[in-house]
């Protein structure tokens, strides 16, 4: 991703076209992230799961792998979730750190 920004052009936007920016360099974003997180659960549960390599992968290690990447997963979600919470309730001054509401990982 290339993040090389010209602040002089950024400058001269319309208050539309910045918005247009901004929401294309948010998406490119959540683009990496979503990248980066499926690197990690690839090498981390790889490493865990498969003992051997051969041709193809046990019962156990289809299984590890499964419980593996559904733990981080949920995980990740679990976190997300709180930190946008975490951050909403900041933009809303409220002082609430979170709601009661509890997590879905579906």
């Amino acid at each position: 991703m290339d993040l090389d920004i010209d602040t002089e052009k950024l400058q001269k936007l319309t208050p539309e076209e910045r918005d247009k920016a901004i929401s294309a360099l948010r998406q490119q974003a959540i683009l990496l992230n979503l990248q980066s997180l499926v690197s990690e659960v690839a090498d981390k549960c790889t490493r865990k799961c498969i003992t051997a390599p051969g041709t193809s992968l046990s019962n156990g290690e289809k299984q590890c792998l499964q419980r593996c990447m559904d733990r981080f997963i949920e995980s990740h979600n679990l976190v997300s979730k709180t930190w946008l919470n975490v951050q909403a309730s900041r933009s809303s001054g409220s002082g609430m750190m979170f709601n009661s509401e509890s997590p879905s990982f579906s």
